[in-house]
């Protein structure tokens, strides 16, 4: 209603608005159905990837809002592993990974021995190789070769040259690839005979992926 003393009169509205269908929790169930299962004791959810046996099939991503030592820990101590971000100097990505290992054996609750070290990531470049190769060297396991867009010239030679490095002392996971053809395509470009450990699945929606140059 529109007043203008000192006279009111109604005013109609009309707004042409398509409204999407959103659902939260409390809209969708997972259908539970009949369990032989008599504990959650007898439940493993236990995976193995490039090499690692996962108590909980999680890794936390390698961006750098997500997963630097605290994380990383919080990840292996859990059961799960996380992979720790690049976009730091090779010195304090040293540090991080050092500090991460610390924390881990230093808690008393946990058999070390199994308790997964954090993965490591490097990207493109001769920087980032001097990166991959100090981890590795410091006892990193599992390098992670992290691009946008992992089927690309660039990154197929990025990975013959640290696999001629480590051999197979260490795991190797390249990503991101958004179709099994790029991963096809990229094992084929390969000079070296031993392909990635595992792959990188899908290009996600983060700022260093759709980033424009």
């Amino acid at each position: 209603q529109t007043c203008a003393l000192p006279i009111c009169f109604p005013v109609t509205i009309r707004l042409d608005i398509n409204m999407e269908e959103f659902l939260s929790f409390d809209d969708t169930l997972i259908l539970p159905k009949f369990s032989e299962i008599k504990s959650r004791k007898d439940v493993d959810l236990s995976v193995r990837i490039a090499g690692m046996k996962l108590q909980l099939p999680v890794i936390s991503s390698n961006m750098d809002t997500i997963t630097g030592n605290k994380m990383a820990t919080a990840m292996s101590l859990n059961g799960g592993v996380g992979a720790l971000h690049r976009f730091m100097s090779v010195e304090d990505n040293l540090e991080e990974f050092l500090v991460t290992q610390d924390h881990i054996q230093s808690s008393s609750f946990y058999d070390y021995s199994q308790v997964l070290k954090p993965i490591v990531s490097f990207g493109i470049g001769s920087e980032e190789l001097v990166r991959a190769v100090t981890l590795f060297n410091k006892g990193a396991t599992t390098l992670l070769l992290d691009v946008a867009h992992g089927a690309a010239t660039h990154v197929v030679e990025q990975y013959d040259k640290l696999r001629e490095v480590v051999g197979n002392n260490a795991a190797i996971i390249v990503g991101n690839f958004a179709t099994a053809r790029d991963i096809e395509s990229f094992n084929y470009h390969l000079k070296t005979k031993i392909k990635p450990d595992a792959y990188k699945v899908g290009i996600g929606g983060g700022s260093m992926c759709t980033a424009l140059s």
